[in-house]
């Protein structure tokens, strides 16, 4: 659901760790905990779908 979302986006991907998990929180109309955000923002790094620098946020994604 949220890597669809993200490819949906094209060019207009969050950019900041910050607004990439506004965004997930709101995908999820902000039923998500913090911690369940964190281990879903986690799962997206070690699945190399995200890489992050400092706070700036970079994206390979699948297709």
């Amino acid at each position: 659901m949220v890597v669809k979302n993200l490819e949906q986006r094209g060019a207009a991907l969050p950019r900041s760790v910050a607004t990439l998990t506004n965004s997930i929180g709101a995908l999820f109309q902000k039923q998500l905990s913090d911690d369940e955000l964190s281990r879903l923002f986690e799962h997206l790094q070690s699945t190399g779908i995200v890489s992050v620098q400092g706070t700036k946020v970079s994206y390979l994604l699948p297709g």
